[in-house]
């Protein structure tokens, strides 16, 4: 027992000026104005761990898609200076205010489990070695939607001429099963790296409109009622040559003709690309 001067004679010992573990006592005089009493001694007082506290119980990120995960988040202080036993952290998990015991005592909820629409939170006590916290609520967070995502943006055709329409066509993914819906999708079509602003959101260019040598592309983004996927490339097609055709092929001399005569025929010429 070590004597503290600077405290004779004051009844409070201010909180900063003890740690746990300590042992304090003090003895006492009376005096009635002409003398002083016998001594007087107090029993011993012994300091006691001060429980932990936490601030700002929340969630990692303040948004969670469904194909994210879900981390908890917290602030933790000891006016012991006693560091935080992360591990004995008491954490009880709800999902649409039902307790998910499965996840007891867990940091973190995998994205297997995350649907969108649910709405989660959390209780939390820390831990300092000696005393849990007291009982701290989370706020609760909503699971967004998961875009979709384009996939392998692509052609009808791997050759396309200019005899043909020209028509895209994609693959599509939604990890929350969420169908595409096709009136929606943004396509934006480029013609030898111009924006060609007449086909916008249209699938398909019309063979008309395609030339020889000419280079076609779009860029797409498909939606799920909710949200765009991000927006993705197609490859770049070339224009190939169209094979010329004939029409109205025959004779001109009606059958029969006669022996060593000479033949006449016929036909109409067409090329979608104009040559001759």
């Amino acid at each position: 027992v070590v004597h503290q001067p600077g405290y004779d004679n004051i009844f409070v010992i201010p909180p900063i000026n003890t740690s746990k573990g300590e042992l304090w006592k003090f003895k006492v005089w009376m005096y009635d104005g002409e003398n002083y009493s016998t001594v007087y001694q107090s029993s011993s007082v012994l300091i006691l761990n001060s429980a932990p506290t936490t601030s700002s119980v929340s969630f990692l990120d303040t948004s969670v898609l469904s194909n994210e995960t879900l981390v908890a988040n917290w602030g933790y202080s000891d006016v012991d200076g006693d560091p935080e036993v992360g591990a004995s952290a008491l954490i009880t998990w709800y999902k649409d205010n039902t307790h998910q015991s499965s996840y007891d005592n867990v940091k973190t909820i995998l994205a297997n489990d995350l649907t969108k629409g649910d709405v989660w939170n959390y209780t939390l006590q820390v831990y300092d070695g000696t005393d849990y916290s007291t009982l701290a609520n989370s706020a609760e967070i909503t699971i967004l939607n998961t875009p979709p995502v384009v996939q392998t943006p692509d052609f009808t055709v791997s050759n396309p001429t200019s005899g043909e329409d020209l028509i895209a066509t994609w693959g599509y993914y939604d990890s929350d099963g969420d169908s595409q819906n096709t009136g929606l999708a943004n396509i934006t079509w480029y013609k030898n790296g111009i924006h060609q602003s007449g086909y916008n959101n249209i699938t398909a260019v019309n063979s008309s409109d395609l030339i020889r040598n000419d280079f076609w592309n779009y860029i797409i983004q498909v939606s799920d009622g909710t949200d765009y996927s991000p927006s993705v490339n197609s490859s770049i097609k070339t224009i190939l040559n169209s094979l010329p055709s004939a029409s109205d092929v025959g004779f001109n001399e009606t059958s029969p003709v006669p022996a060593n005569f000479d033949f006449n025929i016929s036909f109409t010429y067409f090329d979608a690309d104009n040559d001759n």
